[in-house]
């Protein structure tokens, strides 16, 4: 028995547009939070993050349609614990994105640190506010730029 032609082509037709679909879906949906290096940052995020690593706190600098956030505990106070940052996560709901971590001490000042960090994102992805959260509860930004 013979197959028919038209119907192998609308096949192939309807499997490749399903995949496209699905591939499209995935891309568009997946929101991109990184951590990343100062030295892999624009040179006017680095510039921010200079001007304003001589004080602790949470800043936010917008540019080129991605924010960079940076979490700086590095200054520590002689006789003080240093402060780390621990389970850093986000999620985007009801169009918030909520950033929570843990905020930690530690008298250990002989190993790595993760007590400075930057994160990229993409601005408005899926969102219009940003809720920051330390510890459980609600915070705010230093500086946004």
């Amino acid at each position: 028995m013979a197959s028919n032609p038209i119907s192998k082509f609308s096949s192939i037709c309807f499997l490749i547009a399903v995949i496209c679909f699905l591939i499209g879906c995935g891309s568009s949906s997946a929101f991109k939070f990184t951590q990343v290096e100062k030295s892999d940052t624009p040179k006017a995020v680095m510039e921010f993050i200079d001007r304003n690593s001589g004080k602790n706190g949470i800043y936010l600098y917008t540019q080129s349609g991605y924010n960079y956030i940076y979490l700086n505990a590095y200054n520590v106070k002689q006789g003080d614990k240093a402060i780390v940052f621990k389970d850093i996560k986000h999620e985007i709901k009801d169009n918030t994105l909520i950033i929570s971590y843990t905020e930690e001490q530690t008298g250990d000042l002989n190993k790595k640190l993760n007590n400075a960090v930057i994160y990229k994102f993409k601005s408005s992805a899926g969102y219009n506010t940003i809720k920051i959260l330390k510890n459980g509860v609600e915070t705010h930004f230093a500086i946004i730029d």
